[in-house]
């Protein structure tokens, strides 16, 4: 299968799982409801991982797939940690594009770790389809003035780590040729689980009744998710071993952005970023309590846009 067939199949998941993530956020009421439902999302992709990898060979404990799983899984978790922190302060569109930002970084280095090529011109179409994406989207002038330094250091790590995750799947997938893209799958996603059950007893409670366990109205949509997440890893991941870095990664965030944002609008779904911000939870107290910087929240006349999952 082509790389162009795999990266067209990712969006489609991408925009399904956009969707249904709109439809289902509603259950989630808490900061730490959304970091454990999170987590628990991510173990299910390692069992969906260890099924294939049971087909073929079982997983192995390579050093050189450790050591770029880890980077993928680290920087996973800590993203999403970072952009629910930004979020909390109001920096939605800003958020989104950080994350989109990230995909420079797998551009410049594939020129010099895989030398591909990156010119002026792909630099030029990479930074015009995301400012192209983030007008669809509807930026706020106001999101940027507020922006305090805690924020503008949270997006700053939304974008490096971002980009580390893309970075890892072509590096696994040039570098490890002759490894199964699902042991990819399996060592990233059971290190952002990992670390994201590290993080979640950090999460002050704030004297709110919080359900850590997958209840009966989101289990349905933790196990369909998890099937859309590990699925586009799958087919992003093994797509990057054929298509230069310049070429993909652009594409899924650019296009996945645009696209979502055009289903929002015409589905009229609620944005999970929109709830999140007026989400009773304490990711904010808890970074607050750090930096002593007051959470902003979200106001009711912004509008977050493009899908948050």
């Amino acid at each position: 299968m082509s790389g162009s067939v795999l990266l067209a199949i990712a969006l489609g998941v991408k925009l399904f799982q956009t969707y249904f993530t709109k439809r289902t956020s509603i259950a989630l009421k808490t900061e730490r409801e959304i970091v454990a439902f999170t987590a628990w999302r991510y173990l299910l992709c390692v069992l969906l991982a260890l099924l294939l990898l049971l087909f073929e060979g079982g997983p192995s404990l390579s050093p050189a797939a450790l050591g770029i799983a880890a980077l993928g899984g680290v920087s996973l978790a800590l993203c999403g940690v970072f952009e629910y922190v930004a979020l909390r302060h109001g920096a939605v569109v800003l958020v989104q594009l950080a994350g989109m930002s990230g995909m420079l970084i797998p551009c410049v280095a594939g020129n010099w770790l895989f030398h591909e090529p990156f010119t002026h011109r792909h630099l030029l179409g990479v930074l015009l389809l995301g400012v192209a994406a983030v007008l669809l989207a509807g930026y706020h002038r106001s999101q940027a003035k507020k922006s305090s330094f805690l924020v503008w250091g949270c997006l700053l790590v939304v974008l490096v780590t971002n980009g580390l995750v893309m970075l890892s799947q072509k590096l696994f997938s040039v570098w490890l040729p002759e490894e199964p893209v699902s042991l990819y799958s399996f060592w990233t996603f059971a290190i952002a689980s990992a670390v994201l059950w590290c993080i979640l007893p950090l999460i002050p409670p704030g004297g709110i009744k919080t359900r850590l366990l997958p209840g009966k109205s989101t289990l349905p949509a933790l196990v369909i998710l998890a099937a859309a997440v590990f699925l586009i890893s799958q087919l992003v991941t093994s797509a990057s071993a054929v298509l230069p870095s310049v070429v993909i990664f652009p594409a899924f965030n650019g296009l996945g952005l645009v696209l979502a944002t055009l289903l929002s609008a015409i589905s009229g779904a609620p944005d999970p970023a929109q709830r999140f911000g007026h989400a009773p939870g304490h990711w904010g107290t808890f970074i607050d309590a750090i930096t002593k910087s007051p959470p902003l929240g979200l106001s009711n006349e912004q509008e977050p846009c493009g899908g948050f999952s």
